[in-house]
């Protein structure tokens, strides 16, 4: 983006264009058609969009009159489109358009990516008026994109009556009027399944309507709440959550101030839980106390299998006690456990990724990931190992698009 007399605008780098129009090789001719088709609906008229080629180009339209002009660019201004609607309130608005909406138009992969572009209130609300009518997309990635309050709940509201799957709204600031937005979509939806609200500023007292409206939630499978200002209050609401809730599967609530009464009641309340596979409370204050219990839990448990607990305050005699409980619970599925970071020696270590190892080869086990074993350590599997995808993607539909690495039309 550049400032000139005329205001901002756009140049478009050869990078830029393969990624908003695919191929280099298509990608000229699809940038010229998107900003021919903003000028058409109004758009700025600096020198960036009038270039002598373009003049000649508009003067012999003008000789050919109205009836020069295809179907095809009569149908794109129509003013019934996303592209329109988008393109007409940035003209409305003042603002260079960023081709946002034009690699979405695929119903094969019905997925839009616009993470960390940074856009700001202006185009988000330009944004919203073109998502009215794109009713097929089952996934939109909106993370690190300057998301306020109002801008947040103007593209929420605009997906009410889409057919959603995965929406991720992390590193934004959508504050509880946003979340509120939130709930009202989950209420009206049948068909989400993962949500992402990672790093956006939220204290408890902002988080609670969408934890209570949770507890009767029968479609939401992974929910993502790290790194937000949450403490013991919204811990105890989870764990309310947890006991009702027999449909979520996997729960990041990592880089949260919960403390030792907030984890005990998250780690008490997985054992009335049947279905959490996914429990992620990394940095979460958790001690040598709750992971006493965290142990007892997992001597129970027949569905959790991954435990990620790095960086609290676990002992070496906690990690002994996990181990032990591995030992007596014969079809324990935990097949990963993160634990860097604690006070745990190598030596206790190692027979806890001995014990998880031998639970992925047991017969009893009946987790179709029972086959993935061979880690190389207890935090890490192995990188050239293909089935990691597997464990951590395509159980889990919202780390799967926060990865990229898993496409809306493989899931079952």
């Amino acid at each position: 983006r550049e400032q000139s007399r005329g205001g901002v605008r756009v140049k478009v780098t050869r990078a830029t264009e393969t990624k908003y129009f695919g191929s280099e090789r298509n990608g000229s001719d699809a940038r010229n058609g998107f900003f021919e088709r903003f000028r058409r609906v109004g758009g700025p008229q600096d020198d960036y969009f009038d270039s002598s080629e373009e003049k000649q180009g508009g003067a012999g339209e003008g000789e050919g009159g109205e009836e020069g002009k295809s179907e095809d660019e009569e149908e794109e201004v129509r003013p019934g489109t996303a592209n329109s609607r988008y393109l007409r309130s940035t003209s409305e608005a003042g603002l260079t358009p960023w081709p946002l909406l034009t690699k979405c138009q695929n119903l094969r992969n019905p997925t839009l990516n616009l993470r960390h572009l940074s856009m700001g209130p202006e185009f988000a609300s330009s944004l919203a008026k073109g998502l009215h009518t794109l009713d097929f997309l089952k996934v939109i990635d909106l993370s690190g994109n300057r998301l306020a309050t109002k801008p947040a709940c103007d593209l929420i509201k605009a997906l009410r009556n889409h057919q959603l799957q995965t929406l991720v709204l992390d590193q934004n600031q959508i504050g509880a009027k946003g979340v509120e937005a939130v709930v009202s979509l989950l209420e009206n939806s049948d068909s989400l399944v993962g949500l992402g609200l990672a790093e956006n500023q939220l204290n408890d007292k902002a988080l609670l309507p969408l934890v209570r409206c949770l507890v009767e939630n029968r479609t939401l499978l992974s929910l993502r709440l790290c790194k937000n200002n949450l403490g013991p209050a919204t811990a105890k609401e989870l764990a309310s959550m947890l006991r009702n809730n027999h449909k979520l599967q996997h729960l990041h609530a990592s880089w949260n101030s919960f403390r030792d009464v907030g984890a005990r009641a998250v780690v008490e309340a997985m054992a009335e839980n049947d279905q959490l596979r996914t429990l992620d409370l990394e940095m979460t204050g958790l001690g040598p106390a709750v992971a006493g219990s965290l142990a007892k839990v997992l001597s129970e448990t027949t569905v959790l299998t991954v435990l990620k607990v790095s960086k609290n305050r676990i002992t070496t005699a906690n990690a002994l006690e996990i181990v032990e409980a591995l030992r007596k619970n014969a079809v324990a599925p935990l097949l990963k456990i993160e634990i860097e970071d604690n006070n745990i020696d190598e030596e206790a270590k190692a027979k806890l990724l001995n014990q998880i190892s031998s639970h992925a080869l047991n017969p009893l086990n009946s987790s179709p990931l029972r086959l993935l074993s061979n880690h190389s350590s207890i935090t890490e599997l192995d990188d050239e190992d293909p089935d990691k995808e597997w464990i951590e993607l395509h159980s889990d539909p919202l780390m799967a698009e926060i990865e990229g690495k898993l496409k809306v039309k493989g899931r079952r």
